[in-house]
């Protein structure tokens, strides 16, 4: 081992100065988070409003999912229309193989 190989090692186990800004940040973060989790303490109308808000804002995302999960079906299903007849079986077979291990394990999941 050289020199130079001794100072890359010491120079990898040495953090950088990224790493104290990205600490100083999360540090302001907690202090920030502090704060707002007492000023929501003192106004509990105020906190039943941001679990409403924060629920409808998932009720939202979910329906936004579903939405895109309807439009993928959609497209698969045109795209296996548009297929010529002497290839549309084997397609179907094969994408159905793809994906019966993830629709059963969703199923058994959700069941």
């Amino acid at each position: 081992m050289n020199v130079d190989d001794i100072l890359k090692n010491v120079e990898k186990a040495v953090p950088d100065e990224n790493i104290f800004v990205d600490v100083l940040k999360d540090l302001v973060k907690e202090h920030i988070k502090n704060y707002l989790l007492e000023k929501l303490k003192e106004n509990p109308a105020l906190m039943k409003e941001l679990d409403e808000a924060i629920k409808e804002y998932i009720e939202a995302k979910m329906i936004e999912t579903l939405a895109e999960t309807k439009f993928v079906k959609v497209m698969a299903e045109l795209g296996i229309e548009s297929l010529p007849l002497n290839i549309k079986e084997k397609v179907i077979k094969e994408f159905l193989n793809a994906f019966r291990k993830e629709f059963n394990e969703v199923i058994e999941k959700t069941f």
